[in-house]
């Protein structure tokens, strides 16, 4: 999962070494249940949530697994440094979509203020009472919360207004050697774009 998020090498180490299941028969590989919960809503924290059946989809996932370690889950999400996006995700599941969550986990992620004005900040999007216009620097503030350590805040922050994602090669095609040249090309883009205004 590279890129906008400054997810840690550590994210995606583990998912790389998915579990072995007999399916119909076959054999298929899967990451494990935790880990698919973890990097799930690491994922879609990076995207900020913006479909309400990315939801739905977590709660389908958390319906199908009842027995999950939520210790286990709880004590690696703060290993790898996305425990508060691992919350919103679950909080979402929780308000939106009905998903029973156990009271202890719940409780936590209820006395996280920053975790409550985060869900409060992708909710609103979802059901827009009047048309909206979105920003990169509003973006960039929104996923940046979702990062409890500042170091991975300001690498996320970095990354979203720096690196360069499909119009910028589109609109400037580059040689290999000039492909840095990129990292420069997209604040000035986005400048260019109503002062930040989103691409």
């Amino acid at each position: 999962m590279p890129g906008l998020w400054g997810l840690s090498d550590q994210v995606n180490e583990a998912g790389s070494r998915p579990q072995a299941l007999q399916v119909a028969g076959r054999c298929r590989t899967m990451l494990r249940r935790g880990k698919t919960l973890i990097l799930l809503c690491a994922h879609r924290a990076k995207h900020m949530w913006r479909s309400l059946g990315w939801i739905s989809d977590l709660g389908a996932l958390l319906h199908a697994l009842p027995d999950l370690d939520w210790a286990g889950i709880s004590e690696r999400a703060k290993q790898l440094r996305v425990d508060r996006a691992v919350g919103l995700g679950l909080l979402l599941a929780n308000d939106l979509v009905d998903v029973d969550l156990p009271v202890e986990i719940l409780a936590a992620i209820r006395r996280d203020s920053k975790t409550q004005d985060l869900g409060a900040a992708v909710k609103n999007p979802l059901f827009p009472l009047s048309p909206q216009t979105e920003s990169v620097l509003a973006n960039c503030s929104l996923l940046m919360r979702t990062r409890e350590h500042a170091k991975d805040a300001t690498r996320c922050g970095l990354e979203r207004v720096f690196r360069p994602i499909v119009p910028e090669s589109q609109s400037i095609a580059l040689t290999q050697v000039l492909f840095r040249s990129y990292y420069v090309l997209r604040p000035l883009r986005l400048l260019a774009k109503r002062g930040f205004g989103e691409q």
